[in-house]
């Protein structure tokens, strides 16, 4: 237990920048919808000029962008990927740390074992994790879109 409370301390600086990055990204998204929508140009009519293809590949199909939550679902793809990035982040610096930092043949020594040592590690960044989808969903429920 106390390598799961050692692994949240010494992680959650970096939670918190990311749950900033996360929300500044939210933040200017909707900001610049919140500008298309008063410019009164009509996204559909922007967009419609720009070939199928690409519009698949930036993610622009299948949502109705004249719509905040369809606004949403765009940058919500792009929320998704910084998600992914951090997870993997803090999944290979939760077990490499260790071998960084020389700190491994003291960690191992102590009287646990070793799967229980990453055991500790993983729930540690899963609880991160976790911590990062929940200021994202309540970010989206405040903006008023479908969690």
């Amino acid at each position: 237990m106390n390598i799961y409370f050692r692994e949240l301390k010494a992680h959650r600086l970096g939670l918190l920048f990311w749950c900033l990055g996360i929300v500044a990204m939210i933040a200017a998204g909707m900001a610049k919808y919140a500008a298309f929508a008063e410019a009164g140009q009509s996204l559909d009519a922007m967009l419609a000029g720009i070939p199928k293809a690409v519009q698949v590949v930036f993610g622009f199909s299948g949502f109705n962008l004249a719509k905040a939550s369809g606004f949403y679902g765009v940058l919500f793809l792009y929320v998704a990927v910084m998600a992914a990035v951090h997870a993997t982040l803090l999944g290979a610096n939760l077990i490499s740390k260790e071998e960084r930092d020389r700190t491994s043949e003291f960690l191992y020594a102590k009287p646990i074992s070793r799967g229980t040592a990453v055991t500790a590690k993983l729930l540690a960044g899963l609880t991160h994790i976790i911590l990062l989808n929940i200021v994202t969903i309540r970010l989206s429920n405040t903006c008023g879109l479908p969690g």
